[in-house]
């Protein structure tokens, strides 16, 4: 089930194309290792977050570059937030950046977020 408006959509396109928002899309998936380094607080695994992602089919993460923390780790912008979006709404997102030309491969989607989509789960490394 959808959760974002379709407007809620059209602004992440916006800003996902403007670079201001940085997304799991933005890791390359010999990186993937890093995503609880980039978004800190999955650092911390916990059953509470399992559950609420596994629930709520919570498959990607992304926040506003501005709110970034002035460190890096490997080039990679550091976040002590995230935003998320479910399975419906990423598959969504996807169907809509293609529609504007930044078209998301299997080869951009990490094997991670592959997994995820199709199990409907979250999964910890």
């Amino acid at each position: 089930m959808r959760v974002k408006t379709e407007d809620e959509l059209v602004k992440l396109v916006i800003d996902i194309t403007t670079g201001k928002i940085f997304t799991l899309f933005h890791l390359p998936r010999k990186k993937l290792h890093l995503l609880p380094k980039v978004f800190l607080p999955l650092s911390v695994p916990s059953d509470e977050f399992s559950v609420y992602f596994k629930e709520k089919e919570i498959v990607f993460f992304y926040e506003y570059m501005e709110l970034a923390a002035k460190v890096s780790i490997n080039g990679y912008p550091v976040f002590t937030s995230f935003n998320t979006l479910n399975k419906d709404d990423t598959e969504a997102l996807i169907k809509m950046l293609a529609a504007v030309g930044m078209e998301i491969s299997e080869k951009c989607i990490s094997e991670y977020i592959q997994k995820a989509i199709a199990d409907k789960k979250w999964v910890q490394e």
